[in-house]
């Protein structure tokens, strides 16, 4: 990704060029929308041969004749109008819930650039009013279910072109920039009146032109463009997520080793690593032998013990002057490696044995508390340093480079799609000889068998590209999620999470802690699990069977949608239950797990219209979704990207 789309303020369209970060910046920003005045020669060519075509009755697909499995129905000239009219109003047949405005004016963007490439016989008017309803900020109600993705997104573009036409039985409403969330309730019927009091002209559709609008691949290119932007804000929030278990669980930071991602050179999984790497650079934690869980028990039962004056509070600050001596011993080492390094796990013994030393000298009484606590700084030091996480650690970039490559993949892919001519027929205007003169349309009017050979039908308006890569980000994303939970399940089990308490609360038994944020993390997998179920590999004829096979291209988009908000919250769960774990490792984390933990201190928390600053460390039980709201709007925003 190489633009922020919300810096993005003026789109050009060429009909080429169309970038997915603009397509962000229209659809959510509100950037205003123009059209280059090179590209509208193309589109009067091309028009300049539909107007032959009808003027001469020469019979070609979608222009005077029906559509589907009616295509050899001959209409009459002084009826073509007409048919354009019908094709809308016929196809404009929806259900479900409308989308939201950022796809439906994505949609609209995409089916503007692809008419101004001068391959669909469109008149410049139809373009224009296009970039005008995105640029009044007009919204047509488009409902999300209905499209079989072949011929394209014939029913949802066929509500956006009701609005175009001021087709009465049309919806729209106003999109406020500054309120993008709007509810959709206020809602106007696409009359000329309503429509120019917002100072929008409907238009009288003429000759392809019904065909051109809803006839392409637009509606789910649009929802695959947002897809994929936010798609790549996840992908690194997840890396910093991982980074951050890491530490949490203080494990073993050598699966990180360059070698071993060099070993085996594929894509992206060697760039994980490094980031990784760079994520956990200064951390303590994990070049530490010591355990930082075990540490913190120690001082906090030190700490009740001088209260109750069996121990001297001398004793406690000598410990803590310990621990920060320790500590500035391994400021510099570099964790991917600390864990064969025999002189780490020499500091840790040496660290260990001091505190013993001080907890048996200044104790006042020599109680069983201060024997239990003696036992519990001999478990601090393992006699060997461990080798080796559990995969969900130890495999992360593995895993997260197959998610960079499918999204790569389907990046590359949805880039070409936005700029291509995705409807049928398609009208290729043949080159002018040099030596003729006067004017294109006088020439072609002098060789009409060109304007006929010109027309092509086929099947650019098939989705099974979009669809096949949106199946692909689907698990891909389902991959994220996945990882993360497992990740959780480690962090709040006292079995696996290395020295924390169980589900990370002080008083488990009376506090739950982080055990539900699991299971919602649980439920968010195995529902992405379902959703994974390829929409591609299905098909139903539709049009008596001429329409033999569909993509459901759509319907992967719309599904990898829900995917990447499944799996947000789920990288969110990880980022809250990663906070509240370090808490519990007296040793200083990375400098990256530092930044994260001071901006979630002072992060504003919305809450029955009541707001807290920040998420702190949690003492007892709270109720968490707001929090888990928080943190997911947080990775949406891209509030993590400044941390890479």
């Amino acid at each position: 990704m190489k633009k922020i789309a919300s810096e993005i303020t003026q789109v050009l369209l060429k009909g080429h060029s169309l970038s997915i970060e603009e397509v962000v910046a229209v659809a959510r920003y509100g950037a205003k929308v123009s059209c280059c005045e090179e590209a509208k020669e193309n589109v009067l060519h091309c028009r300049s041969i539909i107007d032959i075509l009808v003027e001469k009755d020469i019979v070609a697909y979608g222009i005077n004749t029906g559509f589907g499995a009616l295509r050899d129905c001959v209409i009459p000239k002084e009826k073509v109008s007409q048919l354009q009219k019908n094709l809308i109003r016929s196809h404009a047949c929806g259900v479900g819930n409308p989308f939201p405005s950022e796809i439906v004016r994505a949609s609209i963007l995409l089916r503007a650039n692809t008419l101004l490439k001068g391959n669909s016989g469109v008149r410049m008017e139809v373009i224009d009013a296009l970039v005008q309803m995105l640029n009044l900020c007009i919204c047509p109600f488009v409902p999300s279910q209905g499209s079989v993705g072949a011929s394209g997104d014939l029913s949802p573009l066929s509500h956006i072109a009701l609005v175009l036409m001021g087709d009465p039985q049309g919806l729209f409403w106003i999109w406020n920039p500054q309120d993008p969330e709007q509810k959709e309730e206020k809602c106007f019927f696409s009359t000329k009146e309503e429509l120019q009091k917002r100072n929008f002209f409907p238009l009288e559709l003429s000759y392809k032109e019904g065909l051109a609008l809803n006839n392409g691949t637009q509606v789910m290119s649009a929802i695959a463009c947002l897809a994929l932007y936010d798609s790549y804000i996840l992908l690194h929030s997840a890396e910093m997520a991982t980074a951050l278990s890491m530490e949490a669980a203080q494990g073993v930071a050598t699966s990180l080793d360059e070698r071993i991602h060099n070993a085996r050179p594929l894509s992206h999984q060697a760039e994980v690593a490094a980031r990784l790497r760079s994520y956990i650079q200064g951390s303590t934690i994990l070049s530490s032998p010591l355990n930082a869980g075990i540490l913190y028990n120690i001082q906090d039962r030190l700490k009740n013990l001088a209260k109750k004056d069996i121990l001297c509070q001398k004793a406690c600050d000598a410990i803590f002057c310990l621990i920060e001596e320790y500590s500035q011993k391994l400021v510099s080492a570099r964790p991917w490696q600390i864990s064969h390094n025999q002189e780490a796990l020499r500091w840790a013994k040496e660290t260990r044995d001091k505190i013993i030393e001080v907890i048996k000298s200044n104790a006042k009484e020599n109680c069983e508390e201060i024997q239990c606590i003696v036992d519990l700084a001999k478990k601090s030091v393992p006699n060997l340093c461990p080798t080796q996480d559990d995969y969900s650690f130890r495999c992360s970039s593995q895993v997260l480079g197959c998610s960079w490559r499918a999204w790569e993949h389907a990046w590359n892919i949805v880039s070409q799609e936005i700029n291509s001519a995705t409807d049928n027929p398609l009208i290729f205007p043949p080159s002018m000889p040099k030596e003729e003169s006067g004017s294109y349309e006088d020439w072609l009017k002098k060789n009409p068998h060109l304007c006929a050979q010109a027309v092509v039908s086929g099947g650019n308006f098939h989705g099974e590209p979009v669809g096949m890569v949106m199946d692909y980000l689907c698990i891909a994303l389902a991959e994220i999620a996945s990882i993360s939970e497992r990740r959780i399940a480690h962090l709040v089990d006292p079995r696996h999470n290395n020295g924390l308490p169980a589900f990370l609360t002080k008083d488990a038994g009376l506090n739950s802690g982080f055990m539900i944020p699991q299971y919602t993390a649980a439920s968010l997998v195995s529902e992405n699990k379902v959703l994974s179920h390829p929409a591609t590999v299905d098909s139903i004829p539709t049009s008596a069977n001429t329409e033999d096979h569909v993509s459901m291209a759509t319907i992967a988009a719309r599904k990898c949608r829900e995917i990447l908000k499944n799996s947000t919250f789920v990288v969110a769960i990880e980022i809250m239950v990663c906070h509240q774990a370090l808490f519990f490792r007296l040793l200083k984390p990375g400098l990256l797990a530092q930044k994260i933990q001071k901006m979630l201190l002072e992060y504003p928390i919305e809450f029955h219209n009541t707001n807290q600053t920040g998420i702190p460390f949690f003492q007892e039980d709270q109720v968490w979704y707001p929090f888990m709201n928080a943190l997911s709007q947080a990775i949406q925003k891209g509030k993590f990207l400044q941390y890479r």
